[in-house]
């Protein structure tokens, strides 16, 4: 296929997923449930959802994109970046509400997230000399949760460095992000790949400064690699709608009109090694 009838029709398919993932909020929207990890999945869900919106309007031929802007260059940095954002929510939503650990480890997640959260609170505080009346509050609560930490059945059992690292509040997931993938069943090759793409950008490396300062709007190389970037916006944004579905069963129908397309995406992820071989 033309390298631009594939971005044209990266946009659309984009932006069919997108009104797709907008319908599947608003028909949860006020729901309860009385399952912690779903709170917090559905709050990252919309995460994903805005970052995915806020992209398109970086996009050429996007129903999003301001059609009276001025020329530009690809915005391939802030699309990448964009992208990294959502597959890093889609990889902590997966983490805290998807993953199916025993009990003791669950309830360890949970602690954990909270207390990174409190300890963030103090250190942002602190680093601008904060002497809200509210400070000693937080601290208090976060001295708690670092209390049931330290006894939990599952903190135990991890190594003595990981141990530190949560105390000072370094890490609010224990996991990598590889062994996230490896729980999800995507490619840890696959994942690899499109993450050190991205984070060229995200980082501002000599390699991707070399590619922005080469594109232009009409140049085929530059359509070329965004639709490289959008393959992988479009994979997680359907490993997101599957499983934030997953949540309300009865919510499932509202994807049948792309589930051959969220089925393919599902399947690359999981055997992209044997597919590559």
């Amino acid at each position: 296929m033309d390298t631009h009838l594939k971005y044209k029709k990266q946009v659309d398919d984009l932006y069919e997923l997108t009104q797709v993932g907008i319908k599947l909020s608003n028909s949860v929207n006020g729901r309860k449930t009385d399952e912690w990890s779903y709170e917090y999945a559905s709050q990252i869900y919309v995460k994903i959802l805005l970052h995915v919106i806020s992209l398109q309007r970086l996009l050429p031929d996007s129903n999003y994109f301001e059609t009276n802007a001025p020329d530009r260059v690809w915005d391939i940095a802030s699309i990448s970046s964009l992208t990294r954002s959502v597959i890093d929510a889609y990889l902590t939503m997966y983490y805290l509400a998807f993953d199916t650990p025993p009990k003791e480890e669950h309830d360890f997640r949970k602690l954990l997230w909270d207390f990174h959260g409190e300890k963030k609170k103090i250190q942002q505080l602190e680093c601008i000399g904060s002497k809200a009346d509210g400070l000693n509050d937080v601290k208090l609560l976060a001295a708690q949760l670092l209390d049931k930490i330290k006894v939990n059945q599952f903190y135990l059992t991890l190594d003595t460095r990981i141990q530190k690292d949560i105390k000072q509040g370094k890490k609010g997931i224990y996991l990598t992000n590889t062994e996230i993938c490896r729980k999800a069943k995507i490619s840890e090759k696959y994942f690899k790949s499109l993450f050190i793409y991205l984070s060229s950008y995200v980082h501002t490396y000599p390699f991707s400064l070399s590619q922005i300062s080469e594109l232009t709007k009409d140049n085929s190389g530059a359509t070329q690699l965004v639709t490289t970037v959008l393959d992988y916006l479009i994979g997680f944004l359907c490993q997101s709608l599957k499983k934030y579905s997953s949540i309300f069963p009865d919510t499932e129908a509202i994807l049948s009109s792309h589930k051959e397309k969220i089925d393919l995406w599902l399947y690359v992820h999981e055997e992209f090694d044997a597919i590559n071989a």
